[in-house]
């Protein structure tokens, strides 16, 4: 079993939602929130948008087997949902990787990764979440997340996606990884 470090999944240009289905682990998608809450104020400021307003939130885990190995929070405009992503309300335990790098007209900007401290408001989020109590180890864990926007070509409204590696993600077998 050749473990990879959680580097090769934080620099993984392409879909994780493809590498991780490639790994035949039985990938699926676990809902665990959609609907209207107000941004962290990073993702806020990065977004353009005013930390007062509502956005519109999804949150979802990613399992390879029965063990969460991502936790994964999107967000856009309440706007957006109107034009660019109203898709997104409809997707339940779909992938919004397959969405995203299925339509040629969606580009995606450089990553920004961040390694999130216990205080971090997307950690707090995550210890709330049952699923999650066991595979974080422990409350003060420090985890590694990336973030990156998509947007449409004719629209400039996005989608922020920040994708936080779970420390079960580093044990899979990545053998079939560039064979």
């Amino acid at each position: 079993m050749a473990a990879h470090s959680v580097n090769d999944w934080l620099l993984e240009p392409a879909s994780l939602t493809q590498r991780l289905i490639a790994l035949g682990q039985g990938f699926h998608v676990q809902q665990i929130f959609q609907g209207k809450r107000k941004a962290n104020f990073d993702e806020a400021n990065v977004l353009g948008i005013n930390p007062r307003d509502e956005v519109f939130l999804r949150e979802v885990l990613l399992f390879c087997g029965h063990q969460p190995v991502v936790f994964a929070h999107s967000i856009t405009a309440m706007a957006s949902l109107r034009h660019s992503w109203k898709s997104l309300q409809g997707l339940g335990n779909q992938s919004l990787g397959n969405m995203l790098f299925n339509n040629p007209k969606v580009r995606r900007t450089a990553f920004q990764f961040k390694k999130l401290n216990p205080h971090h408001p997307l950690m707090r989020r995550m210890n709330q979440i049952q699923e999650l109590r066991q595979p974080l180890d422990s409350p003060r864990q420090s985890v590694w997340a990336r973030r990156s926007q998509f947007f449409m070509q004719e629209q400039s409204s996005a989608i922020m996606v920040t994708e936080v590696f779970l420390p079960s993600l580093s044990k899979l077998d990545h053998k079939d990884w560039g064979q």
